[in-house]
């Protein structure tokens, strides 16, 4: 008998062929024009924004593809959102807008993460300036570079917890996606002076307790920045008579 009788063409296929896997599906940013349209057009709908030049659209433009580009690797923002970041991120961060105090010139946007909503804001009000603080250092690490390549000189960026933060009271502190307000209350308390603003955005209809030594009000802001979803924004103001 021959050796190899069974030559390869002889062997029966296999009976079910591996199938190419489907290809992911990739959320990918809208083109540079069509970002600056969608800033363009929201900006327009926010209360309280002051006018902004076509140098602001670009650097929030410059923003979000900053986001996107970063993304993969350090977990800034959900990846579905990616097609709606102006929308759903740097139109919502602007909102905060019309509710900061006009006196309060230092800011502190607590649990910043990707930058949110203090980039946003930092860009919108250049004559404020911005702290960002965030305990997570790949994060931090990211904002840092996008406040570097977009000089931002108004925004400095903290690594830290907010409980540990040494540094004076600031007179308004913003927190977005970070917890209830009343913990953010307890957790800022050594950052607040008696009189110090926090605003914190939740969903619609969203209800809250104040803590002691604070005192609390909910303003609903109607279909904001050509959402889908409604805005309730919870400012709560320390107590005058708080140590």
């Amino acid at each position: 008998m021959m050796r190899g009788a069974h030559s390869r063409r002889d062997r029966a296929p296999s009976a079910c062929p591996r199938q190419p896997r489907p290809a992911r599906a990739v959320s990918r940013l809208p083109r540079p024009e069509q970002l600056e349209q969608q800033l363009r057009d929201g900006v327009r709908d926010i209360a309280g924004l002051p006018l902004l030049q076509a140098p602001q659209i670009e650097q929030l433009r410059t923003y979000c593809e900053l986001v996107a580009q970063w993304n993969r690797a350090y977990n800034l923002i959900g990846a579905r959102t990616l097609p709606e970041i102006v929308p759903l991120h740097v139109l919502d961060a602007l909102l905060l807008s019309a509710l900061l105090p006009p006196e309060a010139q230092r800011i502190l946007d607590i649990g910043t993460g990707a930058g949110l909503p203090g980039v946003p804001l930092a860009i919108a009000h250049p004559q404020r300036r911005f702290t960002l603080l965030d305990r997570n250092r790949k994060k931090t690490r990211f904002v840092r570079q996008a406040v570097l390549e977009l000089g931002l000189r108004n925004a400095q960026i903290v690594t830290a917890e907010a409980a540990q933060h040494a540094d004076e009271p600031f007179p308004c502190i913003v927190a977005r996606a970070v917890a209830a307000p009343a913990k953010l209350a307890r957790q800022c308390t050594r950052l607040a002076a008696p009189g110090t603003v926090l605003l914190v955005p939740s969903g619609p209809g969203g209800t809250a307790e104040p803590p002691p030594g604070w005192t609390l009000r909910a303003t609903p802001l109607p279909n904001p920045a050509r959402r889908p979803m409604r805005r309730t924004i919870f400012v709560l103001c320390r107590d005058s008579a708080a140590p």
